[in-house]
């Protein structure tokens, strides 16, 4: 008898487990001939305001889905700690590009990545516009993006932040905090700045990441800005930056910190949730990751291989 009890604990256990997320889909956007549409992953913890995350794909803005199963078991961890999910789609620009001077990838490259940022902060207007249907707190809207899509929340936060962004998001909109696995910023200026204090931001990266940049990848002031060079002045601005450096690990970790850094990411959520200010810097170090090349030169990160998606 006791062993059957143990086996129906088990089989009980198993099916809450594997039981499928509550999802409804909404079209949330028009761009041109493009309808975007956003997958709502429901938590059940509560039937009061809720707090949001909007997730945003990667896949180096030429492919990628935003209902990936890669995905799926991050957003139920989510979902099972009361945080209602949004996945987003977003306009792909660097879809089925072909060989291009390096002005013209530049200006497409840059426009891309602008419009992305665009279509995030089209989602956020969404939900707030409906936020008493959806059951959303609208001053508790997160961002979290894998690769390009931790680049479209990062461009996203400097275009809010710039007074860049033409939006209908009320005015001085922020998001609650921004969860960025492997994401940077690009720019044509030069090290971003900023004309305030960015919201909490939380980075997971490599320092062996040649598909985006640990640090930098720029010429003449041209290219991308990665989470070492951003958060130095965030630093003396007394922003909070919880920064998780993967010693010698690379792009992997644009998706890996979503099933094996949760405990982390939830504490990050707690204490953004709380208003607490901090300052983090963990350098993780496994001695099963052998030493290797950490620089890389503009180059290296120009022959990634865009047609592939960073969610494999």
């Amino acid at each position: 008898m006791r062993r059957l009890l143990s086996l129906l604990v088990i089989l009980l256990l198993f099916v809450q487990t594997i039981r499928a997320l509550e999802k409804r889909t909404y079209a949330y956007v028009q761009r041109d001939s493009l309808t975007l549409y956003m997958d709502h992953y429901i938590s059940s913890i509560t039937k009061e305001q809720r707090p949001a995350i909007l997730f945003v794909f990667g896949g180096g803005f030429a492919s990628g889905r935003r209902d990936s199963a890669n995905y799926i078991p991050y957003f139920r961890f989510l979902v099972k700690n009361g945080y209602d999910v949004f996945s987003i789609d977003y306009r792909l620009g660097m879809k089925d590009v072909g060989k291009r001077s390096i002005f013209s990838y530049i200006s497409l490259y840059n426009r891309t990545i602008n419009n992305a940022a665009e279509d995030l902060l089209s989602a956020a207007a969404y939900i707030i516009e409906n936020s008493q249907e959806l059951g959303i707190d609208s001053k508790r809207i997160f961002a979290s993006g894998s690769s390009a899509g931790a680049i479209t929340c990062l461009q996203a936060e400097h275009r809010l932040i710039n007074r860049k962004a033409i939006t209908s998001l009320p005015e001085n909109f922020n998001f609650k905090g921004i969860i960025s696995f492997a994401g940077a910023i690009f720019s044509l200026h030069g090290r971003p700045g900023w004309k305030s204090e960015p919201c909490p931001v939380m980075f997971f990266h490599g320092d062996a990441d040649s598909n985006v940049p640990y640090r930098k990848a720029a010429i003449l002031g041209i290219g991308m800005f990665g989470p070492e060079i951003l958060i130095k002045k965030w630093q003396r601005t007394g922003a909070s930056v919880y920064f998780h450096t993967g010693k010698y690990r690379t792009h992997k970790l644009a998706t890996e910190p979503m099933t094996k850094n949760q405990p982390e990411i939830l504490n990050f959520l707690t204490m953004v949730d709380k208003d607490f200010k901090f300052n983090i810097h963990n350098v993780i170090w496994d001695p099963a990751y052998e030493k290797c090349n950490t620089r890389f030169s503009l180059r290296d990160f120009l022959s990634h291989d865009y047609s592939q998606t960073d969610d494999r």
